[in-house]
This record gives structure tokens, sequence and C-alpha cells, in this order.
């Protein structure tokens, strides 16, 4: 999506009073734990890529927007993908942080358990929170 398109979709949603909610908000307000805001907007962005960290990231901070980066460690820092430090500024800026596995790829079932657990681990380990959520690739179901 090109920047000026993607900055004036986020002005939309801050001129028309919508507020962006984690996907763990969304989470916790289906099990009734917490209520969510008005006009509660989740917006997520997976695999890492730069403009992530260099376009999606700036322009939800001016607004005082949170939303939830989807983080597959392995490929952290490879052509085209934010690095670490990216991924750990966002974090420390209130943007959540969630599994997208670890590399990325569909799964048969005897490799699902130990990618989930990577994923998981990297995540606490690298950014020292713990992921809640995961996004598997594409949201489709796991093929053998």
């Amino acid at each position: 999506m090109r920047t000026a398109l993607f900055r004036a979709q986020v002005n939309f949603l801050a001129t028309h009073g919508c507020h962006t909610v984690t996907l763990e908000q969304v989470y916790a307000a289906m099990l009734g734990l917490v209520p969510l805001p008005s006009k509660p907007v989740a917006l997520t962005f997976g695999d890492g890529y730069q403009d992530n960290y260099t376009m999606v990231f700036p322009i939800l901070q001016a607004h005082h927007f949170v939303t939830t980066f989807l983080y597959n460690h392995r490929g952290c820092g490879q052509a085209r993908l934010h690095d670490l430090a990216a991924t750990q500024k966002m974090s420390a800026c209130n943007m959540a942080i969630e599994s997208h596995t670890v590399h990325h790829y569909f799964l048969p079932d005897s490799l699902l358990e130990a990618e989930l657990v990577e994923s998981e681990k990297a995540i606490l380990i690298h950014l020292g929170v713990v992921a809640r959520l995961i996004a598997y690739r594409y949201g489709g179901a796991i093929r053998e």
C-alpha cells in the first residue's frame, strides 16, 4: 500500500473517533474480561516487512494508535524485513508483538508444536513479552 493511502486511511479512523486495539484486547473482550472502547478497530501487520517499521509505525504513533505486529523471528533482519532492534522499539512503544510462527510456512502436525514453542520463546527472549496469540500463515489450515 502506498504511504499516502495508508496515511489517509489512518487519518479517517482518527477523525471519525475510532480507537485502535490489539488482538489481545479483542480476545479479552470476547471472553468478557474487558470492554472495548467505542468504535474499536484492530489493525494487524504480518511478516515484518521494513515498511512496517519505516512507514506504518510512525504514522500510527503520530495518532497514538496501537496495532499488532505478527513476528516470525527467523526472517527478522533478512532482505526486505526489519531487524530485531526495530521490533524491540515497536514493542517498547506499546505495539503488540504476537507469534507468526518461526519459519512462515505450512507445517505438518509433527512439526507444529516445536514451531509454536520456539516462536513463543524467541519473543520472550528478544522482546521480554509473552506472546499470547498466534497468527498462522495466511490464516489457513495446516497442510501435510
